[in-house]
């Protein structure tokens, strides 16, 4: 079941600290595995970046630029139909 995220409230949350690429090593935990978290109509790639030990989130821009992409979700609009729900998984990102 997924789980909701509020992004809003993780841009309030996370702390200062930009990472263009992936970290290698978390500064919070020191765990070497990370998920990319993109989202749709942001960007190009991810968004933030979340250690899979910590749950620490990391912003992969400054919060200015991170709220402008998010501003973009503002006019988006996305009406899947049934067929298109069942197989978004089973397809390879674009």
């Amino acid at each position: 079941m997924p789980i909701e995220v509020n992004v809003h409230t993780i841009l309030d949350t996370i702390g200062p600290m930009i990472f263009e690429e992936m970290p290698e090593i978390c500064p919070h935990c020191g765990f070497t595995g990370f998920e990319e978290l993109e989202i749709l109509g942001t960007c190009e790639g991810p968004l933030f970046w979340k250690c899979f030990a910590c749950d620490e989130y990391f912003l992969r821009f400054d919060k200015k630029v991170t709220r402008e992409h998010l501003d973009n979700l503002r006019e988006l609009f996305i009406d899947f139909d049934e067929q298109t729900l069942e197989n978004l998984c089973l397809e390879l990102p674009n």
